[in-house]
């Protein structure tokens, strides 16, 4: 005859299990009880275990289905600063050409003023010297 043993109890039970149990959760599982009492007690306890089990790996689901989201939301808003940086480092550059520019044309401009001015004064020399 085969020996079992009461999941709750311990207490040895001969002839062979009648009263048991299978877990949903553990289909390869058998539990044996003594008494229709103490299948009860193991379900119900068993059940509580199921349950908090479930909230568990629920809470943990959202907890990395928010991680994910966050993780996403600062990769985007990194990749958005990285292209506000970027063409704000193009519009400073440009800003410097053209101002670069423009203090090479006024330079340009005053040197031609400059010359025609020197041009007109030694023309007017040379008519007062005729």
């Amino acid at each position: 005859m085969a020996k079992v043993k009461c999941h709750v109890c311990g207490k040895e039970i001969i002839g062979g299990a009648k009263i048991q149990e299978f877990s949903w959760k553990e289909t390869t599982t058998m539990f044996v009880f003594c008494s229709e009492q103490h299948r009860e007690k193991w379900k119900v306890a068993h059940k509580k275990e199921e349950e908090k089990v479930d909230k568990e790996k629920v809470a943990k689901e959202k907890a990395d289905k928010e991680k994910a989201g966050k993780e996403k939301a600062d990769k985007e808003k990194a990749g958005k600063e990285k292209i506000a940086k970027e063409k704000a480092d193009k519009e400073k550059i440009a800003k410097e050409k053209a101002d670069k520019e423009k203090v090479a044309k006024e330079k340009a401009d005053k040197e031609k003023v400059a010359k025609e001015k020197a041009g007109k004064e030694k023309k007017a020399e040379k008519k007062k010297k005729e």
